[in-house]
């Protein structure tokens, strides 16, 4: 099985599957969810 990018894979999840996703995964891991934020602020 290809391996899908995970762009695509964000882009296709409902909203509330999506945020569930995101916050199960920086709870696995906090300080890449920090860069994410820091990417998302633009800073």
């Amino acid at each position: 099985m290809k391996k899908k990018k995970l762009r695509d894979v964000l882009k296709n999840m409902k909203d509330e599957d999506l945020s569930n996703y995101i916050r199960k995964w920086k709870e696995r891991s906090a300080f890449l969810a920090d860069e994410m934020e820091g990417m998302e602020r633009g800073s």
